[in-house]
Parts: structure tokens; sequence; C-alpha cells
């Protein structure tokens, strides 16, 4: 049995078979000729938040090594930003898919940047930029078993990790630039094929998140955890129906962080009645000891985390009260609820980002919000209308 931990607060709001199979079908290429972006930046009477790509649904944030930073959006493209220059990458100067929804980017060693991304009810798949030419890899020219990708992480061998699944259809592949590796409940430890989330550790372990388990996948083979080998089991859901394992990441002490999500559930009356104060919404799991968090506020859960470097999590949820044009404080500077009002700018979170300078990026559905300083956020209002944030601190 492992041992439950509570979790202080500092609120701010998967041995499996393996189908090795080459691809001799070669991948289309597309070229490039970059539309330039105005770089605008809008200022906030604040003075602690700045906004760019005003007029882009952001959906994903990540950084190269020349700290670029690289955008995904809903239907608009990928965008590289930086301070000189911002340069749009669309379906009329690449190859990438007219309507593509970019979910997650990661980008490996070699500073190429792997995009992940699906076309609804067409095809989409996995792209990849080397900063020439862009490669969508999808099931029509690799053993890819689905075209929507949901997530991609890098592993310290180059490795590419990725979720290929749709409609409970297809599983986790792994690609090291040569060969394709497919795991799916057909062949593997999986429970499902559907994924929600997949991490990385500093030991090159690949986390699976998906409904109600948690996967380890490292050289030894699988190891898979359910809720209640996890220490929780969702208090309220009927039997079958527990929350998902939404969304996890690793902390600095090579420890999965994740969270659990009610909203993929119907809510009757007896839901609204119960009391919500033991639902856990938060967890960390360190392969022996599980820490937890339990949250009123939150009755659908958290969504989606980010970590800083001082292991903050940042974290997107729904309340059931959102007040406005204020932050809630809670055990002051140790706990607040971000509210949503910016000098009138009411976005909807969708990403949150922590960049190498340090700056929390807030992807939006119209932008980027940058913060200059991130103490002074505590003083001022940031959020959703619709998905506050959360920042928290999870210790012994």
């Amino acid at each position: 049995m492992y041992k439950l931990k509570s979790l202080s607060l500092v609120l701010l709001l998967f041995i499996a078979a393996t189908v090795l199979m080459g691809c001799n079908d070669k991948p289309s290429h597309g070229g490039y000729d970059p539309i330039g972006i105005e770089l605008v930046t809008d200022e906030f009477e604040s003075g602690d938040l700045k906004k760019i790509l005003s007029g882009y649904h952001v959906r994903a944030i990540t950084f190269d090594s020349k700290e670029n930073a690289w955008v995904g959006t809903f239907k608009q493209g990928v965008i590289k930003y930086n301070k000189e220059e911002a340069l749009l990458y669309n379906s009329t100067n690449s190859i990438i898919p007219e309507d593509f929804v970019v979910w997650d980017i990661a980008v490996d060693k070699n500073d190429n940047v792997w995009i992940a991304g699906g076309v609804v009810g067409g095809v989409g798949g996995l792209l990849k930029y080397d900063g020439k030419k862009f490669t969508l890899y999808n099931s029509q020219n690799t053993p890819m078993p689905q075209d929507q990708v949901l997530a991609v992480e890098v592993d310290s061998k180059n490795n590419i990790w990725f979720t290929s699944c749709n409609y409970n259809k297809g599983g986790l592949v792994k690609y090291d630039g040569t060969q394709w590796t497919v795991y799916t409940a057909e062949n593997s430890a999986l429970p499902y094929n559907t994924i929600n989330s997949i991490a990385i550790d500093q030991s090159d372990n690949v986390w699976v998140a998906l409904y109600n388990h948690l996967i380890k996948v490292s050289n030894s083979g699988w190891e898979v955890y359910t809720c209640d080998d996890l220490g929780f089991t969702p208090y309220y859901l009927p039997p079958g129906k527990p929350s998902d394992i939404q969304n996890i990441k690793i902390d600095s002490r090579n420890r999965v962080v994740g969270t659990l999500y009610y909203a993929h559930y119907p809510y009757d009356e007896a839901f609204w009645l119960r009391d919500f104060s033991q639902q856990i919404v938060l967890f960390t799991f360190d392969g022996k000891e599980t820490t937890t968090m339990a949250w009123t506020h939150f009755p659908f859960g958290i969504e989606k985390i980010s970590i800083g470097h001082n292991d903050y999590v940042w974290c997107l949820a729904q309340i059931l009260v959102i007040p406005k044009q204020h932050a809630v404080w809670f055990g002051g500077e140790d706990a607040a609820i971000i509210d949503v009002a910016i000098d009138g700018f009411l976005p909807y979170i969708t990403e949150i980002k922590e960049a190498p300078d340090y700056r929390i990026w807030f992807a939006t559905s119209d932008g980027i919000l940058i913060s200059d300083n991130e103490k002074d956020m505590f003083n001022n209002a940031v959020g959703s209308r619709g998905n506050p944030i959360i920042k928290s601190t999870l210790m012994n």
C-alpha cells in the first residue's frame, strides 16, 4: 500500500510485444516561404503582462536551443517567434495540411521541431521541421495506426515518442529516425488504445497516462498502475467510471506529476450535491509513493499542467465560482486563484509554458500573454473565464 501525503499549495490557476516495421514509402516534403508577421506587442495597464500574436488561437508552445518560440495554432499554422521576427508556416506556403490543429510541439537535440496534430475528418499526423523543409508522417506513409497525434516527447537518445490514436484505435509510437515501433492494446500491456498524455523522466522511462491507468515503459519491461495501485480512487464516481488521468509531467525530483479530470462524465443532481473537498485533482508518484491534492473549487478536476524551473506546477482548471476583476487569495502569498480580466481582455487559456528566461507564457484563444515578472502576477488578475490558472507547489 502506498503512503498518501498531503500537498501544500501555492495556487495561481504506460514485457510488451512490439511491432518493428520499416517504411518504404518516402514521406512528403515541403519547402517553405514563410509569411512574416508584424511584431506587435500590446501592453496592459498593469505593466506585468504583454500580449503578442493577437488574432491567433494558440494551442501549444515550446522553445528550441536558440530560444526561438515555436507556436502551434488552431487551424492557422505554425509560428516561429523571436525578438527579431515572427514567421508563419501554413497550408499556403508549406505541406502543413489545411485545417491542421496543433496539439503539442517538441524539439529534439538537433533542433528539429516535431509538431503533433490532426485534421477533423481529414489526414493529419506528425510534422517534422528540420530548419529547411517540412516532412509529414501519417498512416499513409508510415506504420502509424492513426492520423491524430495529441502528444509528442523526445528522449535523451533522440527517439521520438508520440500518441497515434483516435476513438479508441491506435496507440503509442516510437520512431528512432529509421524504425517505427507501434504499441497497441492488442500487442502490448496497454489496457486501452486511447492515450491522454506521455512524459519521459530523467532515466528515459516513458510514462503514459490513459483513462484510469498510469504506465511506465522501461528497458526492463512495462509496469501498469491503476488508480487503486496509486493509492486513490475517485470516491464519488460509479464503479467503472473513474476519472481520467489527463495530463502528466516530470518534476526535478524525477516524479510523475499528474492531473485527474472529471469533465468527461455526465453531471446529475447527485453530482452537484456531493462534497468535493475530498476529490483528488492533482498527484505526484515516484514509483513507490503517491502524494495527492484535493481541492473543493475544482469539481471538473485539472485539465493540463506545466512545471517550472522551481517545480511550481501551473494548472488549468475550471472552478464553480469565478470572481471578476480581482485575484482571490488563500492563505496570503501561499495560495491564490487567479482571476479572469486583464484590462478588459478575457482570453481562454489553452497552455502554460515557462520560457528559457523563466518568464511565463500563457497561450490563449487570442494570442499569447507573457509575464514580465512572475512575482507580480500574484498581485494582478490573470486567467480565463472558462479555465482559471492555478499555481501550486507539491511538497512532502
